[in-house]
């Protein structure tokens, strides 16, 4: 190996392991990842991956860090926290989408038990907790939001792939209109009846309902005080 050789070959790092790890489950599925496979990948010895990522389980953690990463969950401290919550729950979810079906499936249903993406929970806590809400309901929410952008997310990917393999994807069972369920029949008329992300976006917002009517009175008159400008709201003369 040449002194060229040596320079032109980044430093290995976890984030770098895991982004190469990311391209390949994505190109070849998650089957084609091994250490090998990355070391191959980056042109270094596989073994210098196992400093990082001591097994495959640990890789495929790195994996799903990597998918978080990518999420755009940067908001106006000086929004609404209704905005900052909602958008932060929207960028995860799109983050997740932006991948092939296998890695989204994988970033849907691995427990966050690292602090890379146990970060990703607390930013989102943070907001809710700074905005008045009780921390045991913020918690809640959390979670019962990460579980909505799960279902959401292993949906869109089984309908995917099911698209690819040539299967009909429909909004609504074919079976409608059908005159012995009238309501469900009407329904299905309006435009975005099922539709994933109208279903997501209905959720998502009954969670931050739910979470507005917990904060204690005047808590948001307080928070709207402290971000609006010196001198906002004065009249002169």
């Amino acid at each position: 190996m040449t002194d060229d050789d040596r320079r032109a070959k980044p430093k290995l790092t976890r984030e770098l392991l895991a982004a190469a790890a990311l391209r390949i489950a994505d190109a070849e599925g998650l089957e084609a990842l091994s250490m090998r496979r990355l070391g191959a990948e980056l042109g270094v010895d596989p073994m210098a991956a196992y400093r990082h990522f001591p097994s495959k389980k640990a890789l495929l953690g790195g994996v799903v860090e990597a998918v978080l990463a990518g999420a755009d969950v940067e908001t106006d401290p000086a929004a609404p926290w209704q905005q900052q919550f909602t958008e932060v729950a929207r960028a995860y979810r799109r983050a997740m989408l932006a991948h092939s079906p296998t890695v989204a499936r994988l970033a849907a249903t691995t427990p966050y038990n690292s602090l890379e993406s146990l970060r990703t929970v607390e930013h989102g806590a943070a907001i809710l907790a700074t905005a008045g809400v009780p921390l045991a309901a913020a918690v809640s929410a959390i979670q019962a939001v990460g579980q909505l952008v799960s279902g959401a997310v292993l949906l869109e990917a089984f309908w995917r792939e099911w698209a690819a393999s040539g299967g009909e994807i429909y909004l609504y069972p074919p079976l409608l209109p059908h005159p012995e369920l009238p309501v469900l029949s009407e329904a299905a008329t309006a435009e975005d009846f099922l539709a994933p992300e109208a279903v997501f976006e209905f959720g998502l917002g009954a969670i931050v309902e739910k979470l507005a009517a917990l904060i204690p009175e005047g808590r948001a008159e307080q928070d709207l005080a402290r971000r609006r400008p010196r001198g906002a709201g004065r009249r002169t003369v």
